[in-house]
């Protein structure tokens, strides 16, 4: 066992204070609008994370004397006077408060802007819920979903011809099942033929169904539209609204493929038939040759930028490019294969 001499703990106490005030002095004032943990050198925090039941100072300064803390706009405190919650958690048939206070007297309660109660009217749930179909977003007695016949549509939202729901209007002359309307008569072909695409979708060449742009000549070849005009690959295999139109190329045997240049001359076949790994001329795609490769009969192209980086994966703004064509798949692509 060693003994600790009382100098080594007068000097270590002496660090530890030197140490202290250094990181004060080098603290810096958080804005007026945030909280600043004093305790522990400059963290500055949101207002709305102060009194919300949660230590976000690492000491838990954040939490304190919370009984003289005024909530913020449209905040309101919890009957043990110790925690905001949002005025949205109140009478929304979850028990939000620790001391669930914020479900009691909620027949006395007055729903927010947006919001309104059900029949039981004990309980506040956002206007789009109601005749949405949908059971995770729903008053706890059922009533969201009564009488939809007589309910209006909040805006964004579609009523079903036969009554039934509300659907979003992205929905509307699209393929997608998912909160569809029962009848189909979000698919009308007469409503449709007058339909103005959502934000984010085109139509086909029918000029009835509404796709994802980014399924326009996709990297899967599959088809989105019924006609399967998607895959026509117009344009040079750029989607309209592209403004590169060189970031994608046709499969010369299948016409109806598109790929991302990126993906020509990589040493892997990607092609029905193995036409983006031939004749393989890196400069003529923008594109570097890798001196040293394994890869039989090819030539291995990559971005210049992937040269001599140590890296074996695209850089990020390569991975953001493929993230849009694929809906959130991402996809990595190896350096040169050595």
């Amino acid at each position: 066992m060693r003994c600790i001499a009382r100098s080594e703990i007068y000097f270590g106490a002496l660090w530890l204070t030197v140490l202290h005030l250094t990181l004060k002095s080098e603290t810096t004032s958080c804005p007026a609008d945030q909280f600043q943990c004093n305790k522990l050198g400059d963290e500055c925090l949101s207002m709305y994370t102060v009194c919300d039941g949660w230590n976000d100072c690492y000491d838990g300064e954040d939490e304190l004397n919370c009984q003289n803390f005024t909530c913020l706009p449209e905040y309101k405190k919890c009957r043990d006077n110790l925690q905001c919650l949002h005025e949205t958690l109140f009478c929304n048939g979850v028990e939000d408060c620790t001391d669930a206070s914020d479900e009691i007297n909620c027949l006395e309660w007055t729903c927010p802007h947006g919001y309104q109660k059900c029949a039981d009217n004990r309980q506040c749930l956002r206007l789009e819920y109601f005749c949405d179909d949908y059971p995770y977003t729903a008053c706890n007695d059922g009533s969201d979903e009564e009488n939809c016949k007589n309910w209006n549509c909040t805006e964004g939202f579609w009523k079903c011809q036969d009554g039934s729901k509300c659907i979003s209007e992205n929905l509307l002359c699209t393929d997608d099942n998912q909160g569809a309307c029962p009848d189909r008569s979000h698919v009308d072909i007469k409503m449709c033929a007058q339909h103005k695409c959502a934000e984010g979708y085109t139509k086909c060449a029918d000029g009835i169904q509404c796709i994802y742009e980014d399924e326009v000549c996709d990297i899967f070849g599959s088809y989105d539209c019924l006609d399967g005009s998607d895959e026509l690959c117009r344009i040079g295999c750029a989607p309209e609204g592209f403004k590169d139109k060189a970031v994608m190329r046709m499969c010369e045997e299948v016409t109806s493929v598109c790929l991302p240049v990126l993906w020509y001359c990589d040493g892997e076949s990607q092609c029905p038939f193995g036409s983006d790994e031939r004749n393989c001329i890196c400069k003529k795609w923008g594109l570097s040759q890798c001196t040293f490769s394994k890869v039989t009969n090819t030539t291995h192209c990559i971005s210049e930028e992937w040269l001599n980086d140590n890296q074996t994966r695209p850089d990020m703004l390569e991975m953001k490019f493929l993230h849009s064509l694929t809906h959130g798949t991402s996809y990595t692509v190896s350096g040169c294969l050595l």
